[in-house]
């Protein structure tokens, strides 16, 4: 039935372009998350240890310690808003696909119902001719 759908291509096109939008928008997602969890993770590993260094060679590493993890998180940061502005990038493509999309699957769902009518018919009106046939021989 899709064989006589004269859009059949282009409908195929974008289901492709539409599953591309999608996997990058997963790849998106997913790599905001894993940088939200890596900060989450960061943040809890600083409010450990909080017991108070006993000489001043061990406040310096720590402070060193500290001052390293702010620069991390300040990387992580920029981090995760380039990741959640990919995202907000990849949700516009998939939803701009998904617009390009749906109408296509429309009209093909349209044209599959015309063409099961159309073959129902047909077997209907060879089934009335064989029976008027039938009824005319008898």
């Amino acid at each position: 039935l899709m064989a006589n759908f004269p859009l059949a291509g282009l409908l195929r096109l974008r289901g492709i372009e539409l599953d591309a939008a999608q996997g990058r928008l997963a790849g998106a997602n997913r790599r905001t998350i894993e940088n939200r969890e890596h900060r989450s993770r960061i943040m809890a590993g600083l409010g450990t240890g909080q017991t108070r260094p006993s000489d001043p060679a061990t406040l310096m590493a720590v402070a060193a310690a500290r001052s390293s993890a702010r620069a991390d998180l300040a990387a992580l940061d920029a981090l995760i808003a380039s990741s959640e502005q990919e995202q907000a990038e990849a949700q516009a493509q998939f939803r701009e696909a998904k617009m390009r999309t749906v109408p296509l699957e429309k009209m093909a769902e349209r044209h599959r119902g015309e063409a099961i009518a159309a073959e129902l018919k047909a077997e209907q009106d060879a089934l009335d001719e064989a029976a008027s046939q039938r009824a005319a021989s008898r």
